[in-house]
């Protein structure tokens, strides 16, 4: 198990304002979720981190400034 995963590695439901392992609130603003992508984290990850799913990751990284 990594920092980013859960003992239970199921999704929790889709809300806002969720709050990840080390106090990180989601939605993050877009240059922070660049900055999560830079690092060479996956929707996937960045959604288990914050207990979101994947493709609400998806969604808010399309919301970035090119």
């Amino acid at each position: 198990m990594t920092a980013f995963q859960s003992p239970d590695s199921r999704a929790a439901p889709l809300t806002r304002d969720r709050h990840g392992p080390l106090g990180a609130t989601w939605p993050v603003s877009p240059l922070a979720l660049a900055a999560l992508v830079d690092m060479g984290m996956t929707d996937e990850t960045i959604g288990r981190y914050f207990g979101v799913d994947p493709a609400e990751v998806r969604r808010e990284r399309k919301e970035i400034p090119s």
